[in-house]
């Protein structure tokens, strides 16, 4: 296991799992941008993947003698939004699964009901 912060990090998760993991091990510190490098050398984009899963990550640069130096930091840890919609997705299924019930958007209550008209 490789650890970074505290935290452990599975070699085999996706390199965004590891930016995130490297994020909320730092307990909302700044995160060089050089150590997020080590673990994703496109971390910018790893971190616009987060993002738009609704992690709020903020980020800033400072120039040191000529040279643009950037950190990123999880401002709010938010939950994994991908295993929320694969729970919701596995839940939504099992239900379906129980006798009688099917994913149609209009469930079979019978036979069709006819109502008169009356105008």
């Amino acid at each position: 296991m490789l650890c970074w912060g505290g935290g452990s990090i599975v070699p085999n998760s996706t390199q965004r799992d590891r930016v995130l993991e490297l994020l909320r091990a730092s307990g909302g510190a700044w995160v060089p941008a050089p150590e997020l490098a080590r673990i994703a050398l496109q971390y910018g984009t790893r971190i616009l993947e987060l993002r738009r899963l609704g992690h709020r990550i903020e980020n800033r640069t400072e120039m040191v003698n000529g040279s643009r130096h950037s950190w990123f930091r999880l401002v709010t840890p938010q939950p994994d939004r991908e295993q929320q919609a694969r729970a919701w997705i596995a839940q939504a299924r099992s239900d379906a699964e129980t006798p009688g019930d099917s994913l149609s958007l209009f469930p079979d209550n019978g036979p069709l009901q006819r109502h008169r008209d009356d105008g």
